[in-house]
C-alpha cells in the first residue's frame, strides 16, 4: 500500500498552512488521495509533489482555475504516440496565456520591489539623521 500523510504532515513538508491546503482542495487544485476510516484527509507523495508545484506558483497570484489549468494541463502529462495539431495548438495557447500572465505578474513584483527598495533606503537615511542629531538640552 502507498504511504499516505495526514494534512498536518503535508503542511509541514510543503510549508503551507492546513487552511491553504483545504482551500486548494475546495477550488479543485488538489484532492486527497483517500480518507481514513475516521474521515481524515490522506495525501500521497504525488499529492505532495503537486502541492510543491502549486506553492512555487503562489507568487504569480493565479486564480484557482488558472492553477488547475497549469497543474492539470496536457503539457504536464506524458502523451504516448502522436498528438494531433489541434490538441497541440490548444496546449500552446494555454501555455502562452499562462506565460504572459506570469510575465505581467513578474513586472508587478519588480515594481513593488523597486518601491520597497526606495522606501527602505529613505528610512535608513532617516535613521542615520536621527542618530547623528544632537539633542538640545534647553
Amino acid at each position: 500500500m502507498e504511504t499516505t500523510f495526514h494534512i498536518g504532515e503535508v503542511a509541514d513538508l510543503v510549508g503551507l498552512s492546513r487552511r491553504t491546503i483545504r482551500e486548494y482542495e475546495r477550488v479543485g487544485v488538489v484532492q486527497p488521495a483517500a480518507r481514513s476510516s475516521g474521515g481524515f484527509r490522506l495525501y500521497s507523495a504525488h499529492d505532495i509533489s503537486r502541492l510543491h508545484l502549486v506553492k512555487s506558483l503562489k507568487p504569480l497570484s493565479l486564480s484557482g482555475d488558472e492553477l488547475r489549468d497549469f497543474v492539470d494541463g496536457p503539457h504536464r502529462r506524458e502523451v504516448g504516440g502522436e498528438v494531433d495539431a489541434a490538441a497541440r495548438e490548444g496546449v500552446v495557447e494555454r501555455l502562452e496565456r499562462l506565460s504572459a500572465l506570469a510575465a505581467r505578474r513578474c513586472d508587478e513584483l519588480r515594481a513593488q520591489l523597486a518601491t520597497a527598495t526606495s522606501t527602505t533606503a529613505q528610512l535608513r537615511r532617516h535613521v542615520r539623521r536621527a542618530r547623528s542629531a544632537r539633542c538640545d538640552p534647553t
